[in-house]
């Protein structure tokens, strides 16, 4: 019996001991980076190169590709679609599947062909076709986000 009492106790002094060891470290709390919706970022972006009318310039291999990488980003925050990582074909397959209008997604479409001829062929578009494929790409955009929040909308009306 004597025996029990002194495991008993030792066992305790070592349960009390680790819960003030415990206790005393300091704890770390990650501070979460605020994280900006990809429609705000996409925005952002388009309204600068606006701003610099970009389609003028004398480098259209750099223009198309900041303005894919805007679609591209923009996939993969709205939608989940790792599109940086795909090709033309890839992403217009991951698009087909989010049942978007077919005048939205052929707007992408327009946009991504021209600019794998632009960086692949060195195909030089017109300033007219550089400046279309900027509203293209900013109505995709737009259209893709009404849908995005409509679909939203449907899912929670469904959960009530």
């Amino acid at each position: 019996m004597g025996l029990f009492v002194i495991l008993a106790g030792i066992a305790y002094l070592i349960y009390r001991h680790s819960k003030n060891k415990n206790a005393k470290e300091p704890v770390v709390v990650e501070k979460k980076k605020p994280v900006i919706p990809a429609i705000v970022t996409a925005r952002a972006k388009l309204a600068e190169m606006k701003d610099n009318e970009l389609w003028t310039s004398a480098k259209t291999k750099d223009y198309y590709t900041d303005l894919t990488d805007i679609a591209r980003e923009y996939l993969e925050g709205q939608f989940e679609i790792d599109a940086v990582e795909m090709t033309t074909d890839e992403i217009m397959q991951e698009v087909n599947g989010l049942n978007l209008n077919a005048a939205t997604k052929e707007k992408l479409r327009e946009t991504l062909v021209t600019a794998d001829f632009v960086k692949f062929a060195k195909a030089n578009p017109t300033a007219e076709q550089n400046k279309q494929s900027f509203v293209d790409i900013n109505s995709f955009v737009e259209d893709s986000y009404v849908f995005f929040k409509e679909e939203e909308e449907k899912k929670k009306e469904e959960q009530q």
